[in-house]
């Protein structure tokens, strides 16, 4: 059991889900545990699938190799040029399996569901400046991107449009339910 370990993100860490089932995880053979994996040079799979609500319900979120593929780029193409350009990012939400979507009331046609999605924070720094901040860096910068929409604490950022794989670099902003697109403050 050389390098990084993540929570095995089928049991959560429970290895069997009581003491009175006899058969141990499939995922982690009863360990609790699996390889973490390097995704990009700053960000780490466990942060990609890492959910609490997933922990509290004992929800699997482990990706299939489609979605380990897509939550690869998304962390080279768009969450290390924004890291480069405002330092250590948190990811709040990675992948959601379909199940894991629907229990945070997710859009279904989400592209977290695909591993196309992530939202973060910045680790550094005073987190609403960070957000406007970011969505005029990114309405500047040349990269292609799908979506990008500045929630009130948190930046959802989109790699590619789930069904068509589109990306449309669409600035959105949330208001009460509605995503009118974001304008410069």
């Amino acid at each position: 059991m050389s390098g990084p370990r993540m929570s095995c993100p089928r049991c959560w860490g429970r290895g069997a889900q009581s003491a009175h089932v006899v058969h141990p995880c499939g995922y982690c053979g009863g360990s609790g545990s699996v390889a973490d994996e390097q995704l990009s040079p700053h960000f780490r799979l466990s942060e990609l699938l890492e959910s609490r609500a997933a922990r509290t319900h004992g929800i699997p979120n482990e990706p299939a190799a489609a979605e380990m593929e897509n939550l690869r780029a998304l962390c080279l193409e768009l969450l290390e040029p924004l890291r480069a350009e405002f330092g250590p990012l948190r990811v709040t939400s990675g992948l959601r399996t379909p199940r894991l979507n629907q229990a945070v009331k997710g859009e279904p046609s989400s592209a977290h569901v695909v591993g196309w999605a992530a939202d973060v924070i910045v680790v550094r720094g005073e987190r609403q400046a960070f957000l406007e901040d970011a969505m005029a860096w990114l309405a500047r910068s040349g990269l292609v991107f799908d979506q990008a929409i500045r929630e009130p604490t948190w930046l959802h950022l989109g790699l590619r449009q789930p069904i068509t794989g589109a990306q449309r670099r669409e600035l959105k902003r949330a208001d009460g339910g509605r995503y009118p697109a974001w304008t410069a403050a």
